[in-house]
């Protein structure tokens, strides 16, 4: 049996979009698949590389921020996500 999955290569936004899905996904987690869309169509669209770079850092920063402090949100992550 063969299944149709389909591929969908989501599209680079602009910065402003891509940082307030970020935040959005922060606060509630039942908007992550979304977020997850934009992080992608950024990281493979996105011709800024400084703007993915520090995207990429923040995102991967929040998880072990949460874990180690048992807060969604750590002032580090904050004021990383405030550079943008």
């Amino acid at each position: 049996m063969h299944s149709h999955l389909s591929f969908e290569n989501p599209p680079a936004l602009p910065h402003e979009v891509v940082v307030e899905t970020m935040e959005r996904a922060l606060r509630d987690r039942s908007t992550e698949g979304e977020a997850a869309g934009v992080l992608v169509g950024t990281a493979l669209n996105d011709d800024d590389a400084e703007f993915v770079e520090r995207l990429v850092t923040v995102t991967t920063l929040v998880p072990h921020a949460s874990a180690a402090r048992g807060k969604r949100l750590d002032a580090f992550v904050v004021r990383a996500w405030s550079r943008f």
